[in-house]
């Protein structure tokens, strides 16, 4: 969604995913505003990581709607991969690393975007614009095994 971060909102309306016969998410609704901080806390496997994989598109909801709303235009995510939900605005970075860490920050962030030939201009615009807005983009030429995990 192109547009202003600060008056974009992304909503779970709902939510609900089980493991097997092990619900982990049971009806939650959570609305966050662009451009704020907020924290989920709770025990070990209580949904907390689930829900930001569902919000990224990762894992698809059992039950539930995830919708990214602005002044001009609401989407529905559900259904939409992950890649198109970056250049919407909607990522999720784990706390775990999970890079390839032989290559760049840069290369990762291209594999995970999906960058074929056909968007490699707009994936890279889009990863610029990420790293710009959170200042990280000095750490794109380094490799994440180089990186101080502290």
């Amino acid at each position: 969604m192109r547009g202003s971060v600060s008056s974009s909102r992304l909503t779970f309306l709902k939510v609900t995913k089980a493991y097997g016969i092990r619900a982990v998410l049971k009806g939650v609704s959570l609305s966050v505003a662009g451009g704020t901080i907020h924290a989920i806390e709770g025990t070990n496997a209580s949904g907390k990581t689930t829900l930001f994989e569902i919000g990224a598109g990762f894992l698809s909801a059992d039950r539930g709607l995830i919708v990214l709303e602005s002044d001009r235009t609401s989407i529905t995510l559900n259904y939409r991969p992950p890649n198109t939900r970056i250049v919407d605005g909607v990522a999720y970075i784990p706390q775990t690393c999970r890079a390839l860490g032989g290559v760049s920050t840069l290369d990762n962030l291209k594999i995970a975007y999906g960058t074929s030939r056909n968007n490699a201009t707009q994936a890279r615009a889009a990863i610029f614009g990420c790293l710009e807005a959170l200042d990280l983009t000095r750490l794109l030429e380094r490799r994440p095994v180089d990186m101080d995990r502290s």
